[in-house]
């Protein structure tokens, strides 16, 4: 999954939302993604299985919360590292007592499109 930060502000379903929140293991990998991690540095620095950190990430994807980009180096395989796709969460109550939820992404520069572009292409090979 490869949202498209322009700095816009998605509208993902609340349940989504609020349940990747509320999970103690998803808020973990939250905390730890001071930078773009691989899922295997996110196991290590959580303590947590990686079998559980790809299925949290999916969980985190989903909610719009985390991206995972593929990243190419020069005579190595292509690494996917994940990062955070967010600057703020909104959770508001409408008037007729229903929740909604407000996911707003940061800016990004021309270099962090193409490579989310890039990413995207590759993923549908």
């Amino acid at each position: 999954m490869v949202p498209g930060r322009n700095g816009s502000t998605d509208d993902p379903d609340a349940g989504t939302v609020l349940a990747a929140l509320n999970d103690e293991r998803c808020r973990r990998l939250i905390a730890s993604l001071d930078r773009p991690l691989t899922a295997t540095e996110l196991a290590d620095r959580c303590g947590i299985p990686q079998s559980t950190v790809y299925r949290k990430l999916e969980l985190l994807a989903e909610a719009g919360l985390v991206a995972g980009r593929v990243h190419f180096g020069r005579g190595s395989p292509h690494i996917r590292r994940y990062s955070l796709d967010f600057e703020t969460v909104t959770v508001s109550l409408r008037r007729d007592r229903t929740l909604t939820v407000a996911v707003e992404k940061p800016s990004t520069g021309p270099d962090e499109q193409l490579q989310a572009l890039w990413t995207a292409v590759r993923e549908q090979r």
